[in-house]
């Protein structure tokens, strides 16, 4: 069921550092929460959910990709468990040419039933695999 992103969050005991523009966040456990897109996921296997995109595909949001940056870094560097926010939209058009999505309507849920991990990263374009918990 659809709820406000800073509720989601608040399920994994993570806050965002601006509701407005933050997409990701350390919880108190250490683990980085992320928001993704659902239509950004692909099935790799019948264990997996495949999270690719790209932070150069974003505008109007130079904070939030900034600091989803450096918390992905900090993933990698610490190997540290990614937990999922799913946002959706019917806007998908607009989410892929990368334009603000403050601008459209949109819903997240917190998908507590999978623990994720960075499996790449080259500074632009990062591959987050999402397994059953």
């Amino acid at each position: 069921m659809p709820e406000p992103i800073t509720k989601c969050f608040a399920r994994y005991k993570a806050k965002l550092a601006n509701k407005m523009w933050a997409v990701s966040a350390l919880a108190e456990d250490g683990s980085l929460v992320v928001s993704c897109w659902d239509s950004y996921f692909s099935r790799p296997d019948g264990e997996t959910m495949r999270y690719t995109d790209r932070l150069s595909r974003w505008e109007g949001n130079a904070l939030g990709n900034d600091l989803l940056r450096t918390h992905i870094v900090k993933a990698v560097d610490g190997e540290l468990p990614v937990r999922l926010v799913i946002a959706t939209t019917d806007h998908v058009a607009h989410i892929d040419a990368g334009r603000d999505a403050s601008q459209v309507a949109k819903s997240f849920h917190a998908k507590t039933d999978v623990v994720g991990k960075v499996a790449s990263f080259d500074g632009d374009e990062f591959v987050i695999d999402f397994r059953f918990d």
